[in-house]
């Protein structure tokens, strides 16, 4: 009646909705105004029931600056009234202007939990003015003599990335044995890599490991992956150590000598690199990361896939040349040349040497 077309005027006017009428039906509306409109019903501008939960997704995908800047005003305003605000979203920035803290959510489960305050990085996204902001970084800074040039990071914003190193890969018995490769290079690395990540431990740098793995329906494998090379045993089908590449499974698992400690974080990957269909990127800004060494198997495939995404998601990567491996050692070789090459146009390279140098040459110092 008469009192509902005055609640949708009143909500019309207060959320500045374009509509031809209050009568029109909300599929006519653009996106900017359908938003306009629903938050305008939950807000209690249409109805008397402020809310005291709310629940957004998404709420400004697509919409131009005016029309997002309008709507994160209206959250904020719910929030300081009292409202409780849940905000899902893919917009970091997003998350950082609106929330208070952070859960990052990967393959169903909570990766990460922290204070939005805590996640904010003094220099911004990866790469925007890191000049800048290592400069001011004082002390804390190391440098790693590495190729094409000295590498300078701050062990506070520096992740160890450790690659893939599964049983699947490195056993007999595993997927890269079945495919006719000789293990032994990988498994040569593995005391090495033990190496680093007690160092990245002992010195307070954060932890990743990634686990190419697939869900037991593999609904996360697309049907190329599974059918490429046309093997006896691929991916998802039982063998030796238990269905390959699936999570859960006996050779999805770490290597004994390289197994996560509290405080390490686990990142299940569909894909060959890091990034691809995983919340690593959103991590790594969560917890102010900006530098990566990185490690693992197989050079030329997931490591180097990974250093690539990385790199052009501004991150500064060095590849820690003997932490990594390859079935084939002069694909290894070619990737170490192919990342330091043109000034390093992917990325730095170095020794675990050089890496405990830094360390122990800082050590030294003070």
């Amino acid at each position: 009646g008469a009192a509902m077309r005055a609640q949708a005027l009143g909500g019309i006017a207060a959320f500045k909705v374009k509509t031809p009428g209050p009568a029109a039906p909300i599929e006519t509306l653009s996106g900017g105004n359908v938003q306009r409109a629903v938050l305008a019903r939950e807000l209690g501008a249409i109805n008397d029931d402020v809310p005291r939960l709310l629940i957004v997704a998404n709420p400004c995908f697509g919409l131009d600056f005016q029309a997002t800047a309008e709507i994160h005003a209206r959250l904020r305003a719910a929030r300081d009234g009292g409202a409780g605000v849940l905000l899902v979203s893919e917009d970091l920035d997003e998350l950082l202007a609106l929330a208070s803290r952070l859960v990052v959510l990967a393959h169903g489960e909570a990766a990460l939990e922290c204070a939005t305050a805590g996640a904010n990085r003094p220099g911004g996204r990866p790469g925007r003015d890191a000049t800048l902001w290592n400069a001011g970084a004082g002390g804390r800074m190391k440098t790693i003599e590495a190729r094409p040039y000295a590498y300078a990071f701050d062990p506070a914003h520096t992740a160890v990335v450790m690659i893939d190193m599964q049983r699947d890969f490195l056993e007999p018995g595993g997927f890269g044995a079945m495919l006719g490769n000789d293990v032994t290079p990988l498994q040569r690395i593995v005391p090495a890599c033990r190496a680093l990540l007690a160092l990245a431990r002992a010195q307070g740098l954060h932890v990743i490991h990634t686990q190419e793995a697939h869900d037991a329906q593999l609904a996360d494998c697309p049907p190329a992956k599974k059918a490429r090379g046309q093997l006896a045993c691929g991916i998802g089908d039982a063998g030796p150590l238990g269905r390959v590449l699936v999570a859960g499974e006996p050779g999805a698992g770490f290597v004994p000598e390289l197994q996560p400690q509290s405080g390490d974080t686990v990142l299940r990957k569909p894909g060959k690199g890091a990034f691809h269909a995983t919340a690593l990127d959103a991590i790594l800004h969560a917890q102010g990361i900006t530098h990566l060494l990185i490690a693992g198997v197989t050079t030329e495939v997931c490591v180097q896939s990974t250093m690539r995404e990385a790199n052009d998601r501004g991150y500064e990567c060095l590849l820690v040349q003997d932490c990594a491996a390859s079935y084939f050692p002069a694909f290894h070789d070619a990737v170490v040349e192919m990342v330091v090459a043109q000034g390093g146009i992917v990325g730095w390279a170095a020794p675990l040497a050089a890496v405990q140098a830094a360390f122990d040459e800082a050590a030294q110092a003070a």
